[in-house]
Formats: C-alpha cells, structure tokens, sequence
C-alpha cells in the first residue's frame, strides 16, 4: 500500500498545504518518500509518492520514477505481478532496466508499448499517473476491478489526485458538501464503489477498468475517459465438471504463485473462511519460503 498524489494547475503551489496533504497518507509509505516538480507549457505539476516497500528495497526502485529516455515519469501504488514475464518481452526488444522493480518495468512498459496496449497486458493491481513530456500528457489509471483507490478533482485549470479522499480535501483546502445518494447506497446496500462519485460532491474516482488523459498543451484542461478493459460474460464452455474442477486449481496456483513474488515476507490474513484457506493450502503447495506462519 503505497500513496501518490499529484495536482497540476496554473497556480502557484501552496507549499504548506502540499506538505499538510503529504502528511495526511503519509502512513501509507512507511519507508520512504519521494517529489517531483516541474512544469509542461503553462502548467505546473506536482507528484509525490510514499512507499511501502515491497520489491527492490533500494533506492532505485523510488518514486517519483523518471524513464531511461527522460521521457516521462511515474507514480505508483501497487504491483504488477506479471513484471518478470513483461520485463523479459522489453529486453528482447532492447529495453536496459537499473533496477529490479516492477515500477521501472510499468514505466519501460508504457513508453514502449503505449498505454492503451500496456494496460491490457498488465496481470496485477494499480492506480498510478504517469506523465509524458513529448505527449504532454497525463494519464491516471486504476486496475479492472479497482483494488486500488484514486480519487480526483478537476476544473479547467486544475487537476488533483490521491489515494485517499481526505488527503484531496486537505490539499484543495475547502469544505464539500455530502454526496448523501451515495452515502444512502452505502447503509442500504452496502455500497462502496459503484460509478465515479464519492462521499462527497465535488470529488470523483476514477472508474475501475479505465484511464483518463489530460492534454497539457492547451489553455483549459481537456479530460477523456477510457475503457480498456470489461468483463466478458458472454463465453461458454463445453466442459464437464471434473475438467472445470481442474481449470479452477491450476488458476488459483497460478494467481499465488505470481502473488508471491516480493522481496520481504509474504503474509496470510486467515478469516476461517474458504477462500483465505484455499490461499494458504495454495502457498503451501508451492512451497514458498517467503510465508511466515
């Protein structure tokens, strides 16, 4: 559990009140933290990140993370499980990596690939920004099924953006009304994340499965939303039980197997329940070293 948060605007930057928001997640990033300030045309960005370590403990593996090209750079909560099999298909290409993250991979990745064809290949859990100065562009992503948090404030000539609702409220430094049709969907149903509104009125979150640009060579913000990613429900199957019986093992092994790449002990949360259960007995098949019981 990493933070990020970013704002880009034509105002000068608060500095007190930035510091104020860094510190409201700064629990999110226990070992170490890390800002980034610059500007693209008109527009002055601000990016920080807090860390939680998790692979490459060094520092080459911080954020704010600058690309090879000095091309763009990245902040990033989460992790791409599938960083090794996507770093190999970047080396064959030419791509050189100065670190053993799954950061630098993401970065490599989107300016390789582009970010359209990049998120499609992602097997992992994210909310990131990523700038790129030759586009001059922003882009905010959040992973398909939202895992990760990344709430947003926009205007024509700002954008603001965080990993937790409150740090946005601390850094846009003003009161906002209740969003009480959603705090409704939440007591009556249980609701949490369903559509882009939050809370409060005024702050959004970007929608699972989707990514937004914002083109930075203009006088206002212009925002675009995109989908990359649905559920397909549509596809059947001929299979009998015992043989879907099957396809399920070999994918649960599969997800731990890749889950249990880190570079510090891995945890098991036991509820008692089936599914933390089967994680466990999954672990223990593989027989990772990494899972202190």
């Amino acid at each position: 559990m990493c933070g990020i948060l970013g704002e880009i605007s034509k105002s000068k930057l608060n500095e007190e009140i930035w510091h104020k928001a860094c510190n409201v997640q700064s629990h999110r990033g226990p070992d170490s933290k890390g800002e980034w300030f610059g500007n693209v045309k008109d527009w002055q960005v601000s990016l920080a990140h807090q860390r939680l370590s998790i692979l490459d403990l060094s520092d080459q593996g911080s954020q704010p993370m600058q690309s090879h090209n000095e091309n763009s750079l990245i902040i990033f909560n989460g992790e791409i499980y599938n960083f090794i099999e996507l770093k190999k298909e970047l080396e064959n290409s030419g791509k050189e990596f100065n670190s053993t993250s799954d950061t630098e991979v993401l970065l490599e990745a989107i300016d390789e690939w582009g970010i359209k064809d990049t998120l499609k290949k992602l097997n992992g859990m994210w909310a990131f920004a990523y700038l790129n100065f030759s586009e001059e562009k922003l882009y905010l992503s959040r992973d398909r099924t939202g895992e990760k948090p990344l709430y947003i404030k926009t205007s024509d000539e700002s954008v603001s953006f965080a990993s937790e609702l409150r740090t946005l409220v601390t850094l846009k430094n003003e009161k906002f009304s209740l969003n009480l049709q959603k705090i409704y969907e939440f007591l009556k149903f249980g609701l949490t994340d369903n559509g882009d509104e939050t809370y409060l009125d005024g702050i959004n979150q970007i929608i699972p499965g989707t990514y937004k640009s914002f083109e930075l060579n203009r006088s206002k913000l212009v925002c675009t939303t995109h989908y990359y990613w649905d559920f397909d429900a549509s596809n059947t199957t001929n299979q009998n039980f015992e043989e879907h019986c099957n396809d399920l093992k070999e994918t649960m092994i599969d997800s731990v197997r890749i889950r249990l790449r880190s570079d510090v002990p891995v945890g098991i949360l036991l509820s008692g329940g089936i599914d933390s259960t089967a994680i466990a007995c999954a672990a223990k098949e593989l027989n990772s070293n990494k899972i202190s019981l």
